[in-house]
């Protein structure tokens, strides 16, 4: 029994005054096991009542005890109620359904998406279908004839436009959620379940974000939010998740708390947050409550980041949306949207409508199972990393929303021009999103990714020269080893065989049984490029936490535990060394000589030099583009137009010794493995 405040949900059946007293009638079947149960409205002396009377306890409940009667007479009015009751005939249009879960189910053989108050089908919006479970409320008015959407659909991607990198992922969030049920259905439980961390200091607007776009239900029909309390009791933060299916679960307002306490308290609901939706299901009992056994949800985390378990990080997108508000069409954008709240509502309704009207449809079912596999059998992405597959998939999950969106776009007869411009916009949103999101969650290793990525694409590449030795002797080498050789200029050095540059004898056999490229880099330059790039990445993700000093501590370790370089085994550990001693030449003086085989040449005086070297993994998927830019180049002389000498006699550059060197580095090295 409670105070009425929305006597509009409520239809009359059966109205009688009696002693001043009114009383609205109201059946309805409990759909899970076919229960009756029946809604009154006692309205006396100006104040109302609610009643919701189980049939079995119709006769042996005092249901009236807690409504003050006055002078009427309680028996009578008891026997004239439970009367009215049995003489009613309730038709099918008298008739309401209950269900015990929200989103989308199969009710009366239809296929339906229930809120809190009502319910979507293919046709429309009814109130005779609803969960009566709170805080998921759909205004009927968000629901729309498809001519008046697609005016809608136009006025709300107009201000995503201002800005795709924050609106896209908020808005395809709500998509997900939709759609979470229906990939359950199609035997893709674990598929569109994902949390969304919307991150930014006080005041960066994500709060007025989430509530604007990152969520389509209201908690009432004054169109209040429902987002629930970083600072709320477990047990309520739980109940509402597992009420929350066919909808985003909105958990605001996050703060790194200095009290330990309220720190393990706030980690521990965002844990449960994290695992709940990735499993589909509550991970633990909430006291003295039933709730669904199963939930299809995503959910919405707003405020300050704080570091979860590693297996939790590939569970979540990362989303930083400080000063969000400093850029004047951002703070434009959303307030035009906060001024129109049911945009957002309406074309998600509208999207579940379309969405319904598939369900049956084998077609479309299979449509998009092969674009699921194809992107699983797609060039993977973050290899070698830890959660590597969970990574992949929230990407899949993202892209496979939009690829929804598309097409729900184009049903609605949106123009190409249109649907053009927001593709362009999806894809920007999904890689910033994913690139900051796999950036963080990653930690060490997905910052390293980047800084090869961005070492590799702008690093100084010499391609080595085969170059007949004019020293040549049986015992000498068949090709000149100073273009074997790393060089000052030099970041890295290819040398496509290294066993062929390694020859010695008139017949051309190589020392080892298979060639192999090599790419190798000194150590102390591959650590500088690596820090700069480090350092860059770091300051644009506020986010991470450790140094770009603290990370180059151990960079050797962790370059080798990702597989980027080669080991050196050792019998004191089991990591071995990263660096080995490699010929390094410095050109210190050119001048003019002459031999008397080939006139007038140019000729340069080095100092060699062997310094510790790492030895990339050339079959690292890291290094497939910079793979591509070797394919068709030449081999690179050293200096154009300069022979540089390797006479031991006059420039003391011992040919056997490099040579030594050399044979060295590329022996006992292998790839780390846990």
């Amino acid at each position: 029994m409670e105070n009425i405040k929305h006597e509009e949900r409520e239809k009359e059946s059966g109205l009688c005054e009696r002693n001043g007293v009114s009383m609205t009638l109201k059946k309805v079947v409990r759909v899970e096991n076919h229960s009756t149960e029946f809604h009154i409205i006692l309205q006396i002396k100006g104040e109302s009542y609610k009643l919701l009377i189980a049939e079995t306890e119709l006769y042996r409940t005092k249901f009236l005890r807690h409504i003050p009667l006055g002078d009427i007479d309680e028996s009578e009015f008891y026997k004239k109620i439970r009367q009215e009751i049995t003489n009613k005939q309730f038709d099918e249009n008298n008739i309401w359904y209950r269900t015990e879960r929200n989103g989308m189910q199969r009710i009366n053989e239809r296929w339906m998406f229930v809120f809190s108050n009502g319910a979507i089908s293919d046709t429309g919006f009814t109130e005779k279908i609803y969960s009566g479970i709170e805080g998921y409320y759909i205004p009927p008015e968000a629901v729309m004839d498809q001519g008046e959407v697609k005016g809608v659909i136009k006025s709300l991607f107009r201000e995503f436009n201002h800005n795709p990198k924050v609106f896209y992922p908020l808005f395809l969030l709500n998509l997900m959620a939709i759609t979470s049920g229906y990939f359950r259905m199609v035997g893709e439980a674990g598929f569109m379940k994902i949390t969304l961390w919307l991150a930014g200091a006080s005041g960066s607007g994500k709060t007025e974000l989430a509530k604007a776009v990152g969520i389509y239900t209201f908690a009432d029909n004054d169109l209040n939010c429902n987002a629930i309390s970083a600072t709320a009791r477990r047990n309520y933060v739980l109940k509402y998740l597992g009420e929350s299916s066919g909808s985003v679960f909105l958990f605001d307002d996050v703060k790194r708390e200095a009290v330990r306490e309220r720190k393990n308290s706030v980690m521990a609901k965002i844990d449960d947050i994290l695992r709940s939706v990735f499993s589909g299901r509550l991970t633990d009992i909430i006291s003295m409550k039933l709730t669904p056994s199963l939930i299809d949800t995503c959910a919405l985390i707003t405020g300050e980041y704080m570091q979860t378990q590693e297996s939790q990080n590939a569970r979540l997108l990362y989303l930083d949306v400080d000063g969000f508000l400093k850029e004047e069409k951002n703070s434009e954008a959303l307030r035009i949207l906060q001024g129109n709240p049911l945009w957002v509502t309406t074309v998600c309704c509208d999207y579940i409508r379309w969405l319904l009207t598939k369900i049956e449809d084998d077609a479309f079912r299979s449509s998009l199972k092969d674009h699921l596999e194809a992107m699983r059998r797609g060039k993977k992405q973050y290899m070698n990393i830890n959660n590597a597959a969970r990574l992949n998939e929230n990407r899949h999950m993202i892209e496979m929303s939009y690829i929804l969106l598309e097409r729900y776009l184009r049903e609605n007869n949106l123009t190409e021009e249109f649907i053009s411009k927001c593709s362009n916009a999806a894809t920007l949103s999904i890689e910033s999103l994913c690139s900051n999101t796999f950036s963080l969650l990653g930690g060490e290793e997905m910052v390293v990714q980047k800084a090869v990525h961005e070492v590799m694409k702008n690093c100084r590449l010499r391609k080595a020269c085969y170059q007949n030795s004019l020293t040549y002797s049986d015992r000498g080498c068949k090709y000149r080893q100073d273009y074997f050789m790393l060089y000052a200029e030099d970041d890295i050095l290819f040398i496509e065989d290294y066993e062929e540059s390694l020859v010695r004898n008139t017949r051309g056999e190589h020392d080892f049984n298979v060639g192999k490229s090599y790419m190798i880099i000194r150590e102390e330059r591959l650590m500088q490029l690596l820090y700069d790039a480090i350092k860059k990445i770091i300051s644009e993700y506020p986010a991470f936490c450790i140094s770009a000093d603290e990370m180059i501590s151990h960079l050797p370790r962790l370059l080798k535990r990702m597989q980027l370089i080669y080991k050196q085994h050792r019998s004191d550990g089991d990591w071995g060394r990263t660096a080995v001693k490699y010929p390094v030449c410095e050109v210190q003086q050119e001048w003019t000589g002459k031999y008397q085989w080939d006139g007038k040449v140019m000729e340069a005086r080095c100092i060699v030099e062997f310094k510790p070297a790492v030895q990339l993994n050339v079959e690292h998927p890291y290094f497939e583009f910079l793979l591509e830019r070797l394919e068709d180049a030449e081999s690179i002389k050293i200096l154009p137009d300069i022979e540089l000498l390797c006479d031991v006699h006059r420039e003391k550059m011992d040919e056997a010794e490099i040579y030594k060197v050399r044979k060295a580095f590329m022996s006992g090295k292998a790839l780390y493995k846990e």
